[in-house]
């Protein structure tokens, strides 16, 4: 890899043979922030990220986050897997031992067979989400493998879009979430619940089109029980709810807005099912409506801030 450099940063020295520019695989952020990665002896020594000014809205630094520019630890982490390990103890014993890929392919392949022939190939599924999102291993290759093998149990949606893909038709005329990040600096509010941009991206850049948008005289609040980076550095008001009570600020919030009409009654006349007992789908004219919970009409409890 040629001669080694030496490269200071903060005052500390640290060698190296290589640098390497990547866009960042941090699992489903929807970002592609830049990492320059450092090689030593084929090894990463160090990441860093985008430290070019900038040039605007347009051209914004592809600065990634902490979590991006920590990947050399679970690189280099000594509990990676490197080769196949079979079990060898009782199941949740934690005992496994090494075997070989001709070991593992087979026991594979002989436990996919016998499966198939057991059950039926909708007693085959890959997790979704599991693995890597690329083209030589992860959940894609895996489900292509099982077809050609016949098939494989689906899955409806994914754990981000199925009940977005549901609403965004009718909000945006579109499956796609909304508008760029581009278009947030003309927001006058900003609404981060449980979002954590500064140490976690949801997508490149997301916390500097937020900073714009504050420039701008946007208030941003952020829902969170941490007082995260996010709360401390891009936030006007933080509200620390406890863990596992979204739902029930939610129903508050849902109450006033309720309470003192404050919804836009046209759009969910329009655009809406199951609000009141006017919107009810076919079959179920005699359910509770969304509107008579949080009042509480059945069980005499108004969903109210108190």
């Amino acid at each position: 890899m040629g001669e080694p450099k030496i490269r200071e940063v903060a005052g500390q020295h640290f060698s190296y043979e290589k640098m390497v520019r990547l866009g960042c695989p941090a699992h489903n952020c929807g970002g592609r922030c830049l990492l320059k990665v450092y090689l030593k002896e084929g090894v990463i020594v160090r990441i860093e990220t985008d430290d070019r000014p900038g040039d605007g809205i347009e051209n914004p630094q592809l600065r990634a986050c902490l979590r991006g520019r920590g990947y050399r630890h679970r690189q280099n982490n000594a509990d990676r897997l490197k080769y196949p390990m079979k079990r060898s103890g009782k199941r949740g014993e934690g005992k496994f031992e090494r075997i070989s890929w001709d070991e593992a392919t087979d026991l594979m392949a002989e436990n996919l067979t016998r499966i198939k022939e057991k059950y039926g190939n909708s007693a085959l599924y890959v997790p979704y989400g599991t693995g890597s999102y690329n083209q030589t291993n992860g959940r894609w290759p895996a489900e292509r493998l099982l077809n050609l093998f016949g098939g494989s149990l689906g899955f409806y949606n994914s754990y981000s879009w199925a009940c977005i893909n549901k609403a965004t038709p009718y909000v945006y005329g579109t499956k796609v979430s909304g508008n760029q990040r581009q278009d947030w600096v003309n927001c006058k509010y900003i609404i981060m619940w449980g979002w954590n941009p500064s140490e976690m991206r949801d997508g490149t850049n997301s916390e500097y089109f937020i900073k714009k948008a504050r420039e701008n005289g946007a208030r941003v609040i952020c829902i969170d029980p941490r007082m995260t980076l996010s709360v401390v550095s891009l936030a006007d008001e933080w509200i620390p709810i406890r863990p596992g009570t979204d739902v029930a600020l939610m129903s508050a919030m849902a109450y006033v807005m309720i309470d003192e009409g404050l919804y836009d009654k046209e759009f969910v006349k329009t655009h809406c099912v199951g609000f009141d007992q006017s919107q009810m789908p076919p079959g179920c004219e005699k359910e509770e409506s969304y509107k008579d919970y949080i009042l509480g009409k059945c069980d005499g409890q108004p969903k109210t801030p108190d």
